[in-house]
């Protein structure tokens, strides 16, 4: 059996970080949105978990919402919030901070040979 112990704390801090996400989302006061923001972490939960056990489909999977994520928090910064930053600087920030967290998080699967040699694309007719 392969070790994975590398990714699953990747995934582990995926999913810690999109639960604080959403006790952000609660604690700001948004509630339009927030079943939205429950679907999304319980479908990274199910993302992490196959990242966790080794699949490649979940790595890049995860590397696109990552850097999707990463792309659109620092837009949103810079081009909405920066001029409103005096009247919610902890939004302002968390969606700087965790943006960075995902671009981080999402460079380092693309990348890290590690993660490449624990995440080996299954070959082809091979089920389990």
């Amino acid at each position: 059996m392969k070790s994975h112990k590398r990714v699953f704390w990747i995934a582990v801090a995926i999913v810690c970080a999109s639960a604080a996400n959403l006790v952000a989302v609660r604690i700001a006061g948004s509630t339009q949105l927030l079943a939205a923001h429950i679907v999304r972490f319980c479908l990274t939960c199910v993302i992490a978990f196959y990242l966790a056990k080794g699949k490649n489909w979940a790595r890049w999977l995860h590397v696109t919402l990552l850097g999707a994520a990463f792309i659109y928090s620092v837009v949103s910064f810079f081009v909405y919030f920066a001029d409103s930053f005096d009247e919610a600087p902890f939004i302002m920030t968390w969606v700087l901070v965790l943006g960075l967290f995902y671009g981080i998080i999402g460079a380092y699967l693309a990348f890290s040979k590690r993660v490449s040699q624990e995440c080996r694309p299954e070959p082809p007719g091979l089920v389990r």
